[in-house]
């Protein structure tokens, strides 16, 4: 499992320092830190529990911090000074943030910044792949068309995943006209309205 494999690399252990250096006998046991923005918290929860089945066992705590958008980054070099987490897995869309991972090092404290990300401590999927491998299957049972309920427009995540739901309707000539395309914000509402107005798409992209 990934994650198990960056508890490794970080040296998270009993007896590891934290961010300060202090050794965790003086702390109340080694912590891993989980920070999110709040803004997907089906995707928060799958990456909590991602974090809880790599940790079960080793007499590592998870804390998991939510960083509100609006409200700068003040509050992680004190959230970081405050509970001295061994390592910080930063969540997207906060993971697309250079400054996050720039305060965490500066504090001494390993990050795994999930996502698109190009860097030692990233961890993705390859979304562009992965969407193209979706729309396939769909066009293998006979679809010809496929809308996408997309992310928002600054999501590295989300503009790969429109690529690659691109690239195999233009590599099977299907219809991928702007009508198919609908912009979300990654809430359960934002899914409900984007799915109402696609069924006013004639042909409808459900029965096609």
């Amino acid at each position: 499992m990934k994650f198990a494999r960056f508890l490794e690399g970080s040296s998270v252990e009993a007896g590891a320092s934290g961010g300060t250096g202090e050794p965790t006998s003086e702390r109340t046991g080694v912590q891993i830190a989980l920070l999110h923005d709040g803004t997907n918290m089906p995707v928060a929860g799958l990456i909590e529990a991602g974090l809880l089945e790599a940790m079960a066992g080793s007499g590592v705590a998870l804390l998991v911090q939510p960083v509100l958008a609006g409200l700068g980054h003040g509050a992680v070099p004190r959230f970081l000074a405050d509970h001295r987490p061994a390592a910080v897995v930063i969540a997207p869309p906060l993971s697309y943030d250079d400054a996050l991972g720039d305060l965490c090092a500066e504090a001494g404290v390993t990050a795994l910044r999930l996502g698109p990300i190009e860097g030692d401590h990233a961890m993705g999927c390859d979304e562009r792949s992965a969407m193209a491998a979706l729309v396939a299957a769909l066009i293998a049972r006979g679809h010809t068309r496929i809308a996408l309920v997309s992310g928002a427009d600054l999501s590295p995540s989300a503009r790969l995943r429109e690529m690659g739901y691109l690239d195999m309707l233009a590599e099977h000539g299907l219809d991928r006209g702007p009508s198919l395309i609908v912009p979300g914000d990654d809430s359960f509402a934002s899914g409900q309205e984007a799915a109402r107005l696609l069924f006013q798409v004639s042909p409808c992209p459900a029965r096609s």
